[in-house]
Parts: C-alpha cells; structure tokens; sequence
C-alpha cells in the first residue's frame, strides 16, 4: 500500500524534520548579528535541523562549527548536543558507522554530566540508526531503554513516542502480538494527551498489523478509524492516502466495487490537492480494478491518464509500474504483440532506474569523500596561516635594520663574487644531477626489493589457499556424507506408501524439501477403527529442521500408538508437553523458539466423523453442500470469480499458538465435522503459498504478486479438487516449478490430499 512503511515512521523524532526557507534565512541573520558563542551554538543546531535533509552539506557545516564553539567555550552539554546532531547529518550522508560514533561521544558525555532527557534522546536516535541497518535487537535494547527514562520521568509525550518504536521494532521482527500490545499503549497515551492527531497514525499502524495477520474486518475498522480523524480536522493530504489504502486493501480482497469507490474518492481528493504523483497511482490502481471486473475499455482510459502525468513529471518508477500493468491489461485481453512490447518496456526502464540509483550512490559517495577532504585542507590552511602570522610579527621589529644593510651587502657581494657565483651555479647543477641519478638508482633498488617480496607472499598465499581449498573440499565430501545418511534414517521414519495406500485409499502427498533433508513431516496411523493423520513444519528447514521433524514422528508414535490418545486437540496438548519438555524450554526472553505447526485429522468413517485440530495450520474442505461444525470457527471461501466450479471451500481456523511454548497456552480446539461421502480434505505447510515467483512468467493464466499467497492456492484448490488424486499432484507439482522459475525455493513444501 502506498503509505503503509511512510506512516510507521511518523512517530520517531529522529525522521522529523519540516524545510522551511523563511525560517532558515531568518536564522542566518541571527548569525550576523553581534550575539554571544552560547548563542551562535544555539542557532548553528537549529540551522543543522532545518539544513539536514535537502542541503546536507550546509547542516554539515553548521553542526562542525556549532562543535568547535563548544569546545571552545567548554560547554559539555552543547558539546554532546552538537555530537547528536552531527550523528544525524552524517546518517543523511549515509555514513552510518560515522553515525554511531557521533551518538556514543554523545551519550558518554549526557552520562557524566546526568542529563536524563539527552540520554533518552540519544537513545532513541540510536535504536533509529539500527532499525535502519536491520539490527532489530540492538534497536530493540535502545528503544525500551529510552522506555524506561520516559517512565521514570513520566512524560506522556515520550511515553507514546517510545512505545510507538517498541512497537515498531516487534513489527520489523514479525512479533505481531507484541507490536500490538505497544500501539495499543501509545494509542492510550495519545487518547490521555487528547492528541488525535498521532492517535490516527497509531491506528494506521494498527491496521498494517492485522493486515499481515488477514483479518481484514479489523484491518477496515482501523482504517475508518483514523479516516475519519482525519475528515473531522479536515486534513486532506492524509484523507487522500488512507481512501487509496481502503481501495487498495479491498482490491486484494477481490472487492472490486468499493475498491473503485474508495480509489475514486481519494484521485478527486488528489485533484483538489494538486497532487500529480498522487493521481498517477490513482489511476494506476483504478485500471487495475477495471482490469478484475473485465471492464477493458475503462481500464485502459485509466492506464493512459496514468502513464501522460507520468511522463510530462519524469516519473520513471511510476512509468515502470504502469507497463507491468499494461502488459498485463494486453495479455489478458489476448493481444500478445502489445502485452510483449510494454513488458519489454517495463522491464528496460526497471534497470535504467536501477543504473541511476547506482550512479547516484557513486555520486554521494564521491561529494561526502570530496566534502571531509575539504574540511581537512581548511582545517590544515587555518594552521598554517596562524603559523605565518606568528612569524611574521616576530621578524616585523628587524626588518628595517636588515633591510638597510643588506642592501649595502648585495652591491659589495655583486662585484666581488660575481664571477664566483657563475662558476657555483655549474657546480650546483652538476651535482643536483648526481643527487637525482643516486635517488633513482636508490628508488630501483628498493622497487625491486619490493618486488621480490610481494612475488614471495603471493607464493605463500597460493600454497595456503591450496591448502585450505583441500581441507574444504573434505570438509564438504564429510558433510555431504553424513546428510545423506541422515536423509535415509527421515525416509524410514516416514509412513511407508502401502501402508498409507491401503489406510487412507484415495489420497496424494506432494513433499518438495528445500534441503537434503527436510523439515515437514506427515505421519499416517490406524487404530481403534479410526484413521490418524498428521501434517507439520517444524522450525527451519535442513538439518535442524530434520532433527525436530524425527522428534514430531517419536512422540506422535508415543502418545498414538503406546498410549492410545484419539481425540485431536488431546494428540495435541500431550505433544506440545513433551516437546517442551524435551527442549526444556522455560519461555525466557531470549530462549530459542523451536516447535512446530501442525494439523491434524481423526477419521471415523463407521459414524461419518471427522476430528481436526490446528497449531497454527489450518484445514481446508471442499464439498458440493453447506458444512456444518459443532464448534470452532469456519470461514467459507467466495469462488464467485471461478465461473465453472460448484464446488464449495471451507476453511477451519487453527488455534493461534504453536508446539512450543508460548505466552498463550490453551487447550487446542477440537472441531468436529459430520463429512460425507467424496468430501475432499487438503492438510499442507506453508511453503507453497509463502514461495516468491511469478514475475518472468506473466500471461493471463498466472497469478500477481511476489509471493504466491493463499487466495490463488485456494483456487487451485476448487479448479482441481474433480481430478483424481494423482492428477492434483501433478497439477500442484506442474504449478509449483512454473511460478518459482529461476527463483530459488524459499521453504519446504508439503499438501497432503484425502478423498473420503
């Protein structure tokens, strides 16, 4: 969405900045004035916050001089208050590691001079700088310490802005329940403060979570929240983003109307706003919509407004978006010639941008190296003229004396030594020619010293890369070895295939490991006339995920077969304990969260009974007539766009915790379902919907997007579910290979397929 990561960053001090030239031309005549150094400091800093984002070098300037007013006046505080600023500047400049030292000298000196509210500055700054280089537990530790101060000193303005990046950071690190928990809390800061303003952005924020958790209902109550805090302050720049949200939000869902209402509302809102690169993803996103509900004609109307703003503003990765989506409108309205030539386009214009960006680094690259080689000549110019001016005032008394008599000096010598002179002067030749053959002889003698050298060292770091190229080589042989074997000993744990053929009878199972060895398992049982079935992914993938995936099948032998537990959630409840107790985890904070997803089915076909319960897996049925369950919660999937099937998909929820522990540790729910007869049921992983592809294989028969996701997973579901077992999996195998291309697989893949 287009302002989903843009609203994230609203509420992080270190990312708030306005630009305003008045106010910048203002204070630069403050500096022109006759003021005092604690003042000048004062408006150097405030000069540094205006400067810093779209005049980098000026900010980078103020924040030196406001340094070395500083020091000069030995004022810690603006000593360490320069250092933070000057940490920002060079974050701009992207000099991180330069970044990091600025806000260490900072936080050292807040330390010993006890200023409790730059600490917590610096700190947060500091967890901003590790969010943006990906070090989410670095950023996490700053964030919660500039937490505690905001507590202590109980200022509500700080608390909402630190719970607000806790929350953040949980979010970057897919902690979805805790990144919840600390919006909710800056939420009711907010509300205490009676600031609606940062209470609508804390709403966006909230949707964007449960967005990636697909409960889109809460995601749209969220949305309408903090749209209409926004209508009531009449803020129509943040009206616009969030209407182009819902309409984006309803286009994933497939609901194609109001995404045209919402879309529609937010290109006139755009409009009154003068906003162009706005109304180009307006319009963008209106043909897309056109382009589902197979109105062609409308769609392409919207596509051309599109790409001539886009054109008369040079907007090239606005442009770049528009021929992916053109090339998709020609393909799917069968003109393969024109779908060809805007592919071809887009695909051009998405490496002319990636060779501008990459010349624009170089080019930043070269101004900051070109900037600090400046600083470094002015610094070392200063020196040198001080040194000057001293020795010039020390010879000023004697030059008059000197003067004189040296001039009596030069007409006697100019006589005397005249003929003496001519001769020293070949003399002096003669010998600086000497002096150059002996420094070049010295040079080519050295030269080649240094080459003997260099030629000995490269023969002794070829003999030790040999070296080490062998010992790998051994290393790797070993290793391939002993995976090898440990793949033998997970295929004999496996259920065999005569004994799930003759159990489940019309079934199919597609297991694609990522690895050797893999990390999903499936495990088949009979007893008491009732059919067990187990699918599960276990954390990671290789051999780790392999070692936990032998431990599933052990306790599942155990709990099953030795002690007799049938009832689903039960199965469970035992296997979560003892892979607990295994791992001997406690639920400390830093604890590895090994475990498990899992479904798993108890099949009674003498009372037509199914059991199911879920750890984060979900089950999927199809069937010709309404389903029926006695508890849990079923959602029933809209196949209204497969015009052929009539057939119907239910999906039963899982329970939201894992085999693991796990601050939430319910029983699991136990669904029960009366099937019937040709009922089919669909147990699997998440590997084949989370796998990246798609994007070189576009015609009218794929799917968008980067990941396959869900909502085309079912659909290959209902378009195959008629076909024998073995037909499906080809179909998912045939499927599977075409959409990751040359993409490399992500994930282990496993669907179990059961026709009762």
């Amino acid at each position: 969405m287009r302002n989903y990561l843009i609203l994230l960053f609203l509420l992080i001090p270190f990312f708030l900045f306005s630009i305003n030239k008045d106010k910048t031309d203002s204070l630069v005549k403050v500096l022109g004035k006759k003021i005092t150094d604690a003042e000048k400091i004062d408006t150097y800093l405030r000069l540094v916050n205006e400067l810093r984002q779209y005049d980098t070098d000026s900010a980078f300037c103020c924040a030196n001089k406001a340094l070395a007013l500083s020091k000069k006046i030995n004022n810690q505080e603006k000593i360490a208050s320069s250092f933070n600023n000057l940490a920002i500047v060079y974050y701009f400049y992207s000099n991180y590691d330069k970044s990091e030292e600025c806000y260490n000298k900072a936080l050292k000196i807040f330390h010993e001079i006890k200023d409790t509210l730059g600490i917590s500055t610096t700190y947060t700054n500091i967890g901003s700088l590790y969010d943006e280089l990906g070090n989410y537990n670095l950023a996490l530790e700053y964030h919660i310490k500039a937490l505690k101060i905001a507590e202590e000193i109980n200022s509500l303005e700080d608390l909402s802005i630190c719970y607000n990046n806790v929350g953040l950071i949980h979010y970057r690190m897919e902690n979805y329940d805790k990144a919840m928990e600390y919006y909710n809390k800056s939420a009711d800061v907010r509300t205490e403060l009676k600031d609606t303003t940062g209470l609508a952005l804390i709403y966006n924020n909230i949707g964007i979570l449960y967005y990636y958790e697909e409960e889109y209902e809460k995601v749209l109550e969220y949305f309408k929240k903090a749209l209409e805090i926004w209508e009531n302050s009449n803020n129509k720049r943040q009206v616009s983003l969030v209407l182009f949200n819902l309409g984006e939000l309803y286009f994933d869902l497939g609901l194609y109307e109001s995404a045209l209402n919402y879309t529609e509302e937010a290109y006139q809102a755009d409009i009154e706003l003068k906003d162009q690169y706005a109304q180009i993803g307006d319009n963008t996103l209106m043909g897309n919509i056109y382009l589902g509900m197979k109105q062609y004609s409308n769609a392409k109307r919207c596509y051309e407004k599109a790409i001539n703003i886009a054109i008369e503003l040079d907007a090239f990765i606005e442009l770049k978006d528009i021929y992916n989506s053109l090339s998709d409108y020609y393909s799917k309205t069968d003109n393969y010639k024109l779908a060809l030539y805007y592919y071809v386009k887009f695909h051009n214009l998405n490496d002319s941008i990636f060779n501008v960006q990459k010349s624009e680094i170089f080019t930043e690259m070269q101004t900051k190296y070109e900037t600090d080689k400046k600083e470094q000549e002015i610094e070392q110019q200063k020196i040198t003229i001080e040194k000057e001016q001293a020795e010039n005032d020390k010879k000023s008394a004697q030059r008059n004396i000197v003067i004189l008599g040296l001039g009596l000096m030069i007409i006697l010598a100019f006589v005397i030594f005249r003929s003496y002179k001519r001769k020293q002067k070949d003399n002096t030749i003669l010998i600086r020619q000497k002096d150059e053959i002996s420094e070049k002889n010295e040079e080519l003698n050295q030269q080649n010293e240094e080459i003997a050298t260099q030629r000995d060292e490269i023969e002794s770091q070829r003999d030790f890369v040999t070296e080490q190229r062998d010992l790998i080589s051994n290393q790797k042989e070993s290793i391939t070895a002993s995976i090898a074997y440990a793949k033998r000993i997970q295929k004999a744990m496996l259920p065999k295939e005569d004994f799930s053929k003759s159990i489940l009878k019309d079934y199919f199972i597609l297991n694609l490991p990522k690895d050797v060895v893999s990390g999903d398992f499936y495990w088949v049982s009979e007893i008491n006339n009732q059919i067990i079935v187990a699918v599960a992914d276990c954390t990671g993938h290789g051999v780790p995920g392999g070692f936990m995936s032998m431990l599933g099948i052990s306790f599942l032998t155990e709990i099953i077969k030795k002690s007799e537990v049938t009832k689903a959630n039960q199965i469970l409840n035992h296997l979560r304990q003892s892979i607990i107790e295994a791992l001997q985890q406690k639920g400390d904070y830093n604890e590895q969260q090994d475990g498990m997803d899992i479904s798993i089915c108890v099949i009674d076909k003498r009372n037509n009974t199914l059991q199911y319960a879920g750890a984060n897996n979900p089950l999927y049925i199809i069937r010709n007539e309404e389903l029926k369950m006695t508890n849990g919660k079923i959602i029933k999937f809209d196949n209204s766009q497969l015009e052929t099937c009539k057939q119907l998909l239910y999906e039963i929820k899982p329970d939201k915790m894992p085999i693991a522990i796990h601050k939430r540790m319910d029983n699991f729910t136990n669904h029960t379902i009366e099937f019937q007869k040709g009922d089919f049921l669909y147990m699997f992983t998440d590997g084949f919907a989370d796998q990246f592809g798609g994007k070189n294989n576009k015609n009218k028969n794929d799917f968008s997007g980067v990941k396959f996701k869900y909502k085309p997973f079912k659909n290959l579901f209902l378009q195959n579910v008629e076909k024998s077992p073995e037909e499906q999996k080809e179909v998912f195998f045939n499927t599977f290979k075409k959409w990751k291309g040359d993409f490399n697989q992500v994930d282990d893949i496993l669907i179990m397929g059961i026709k009762l």
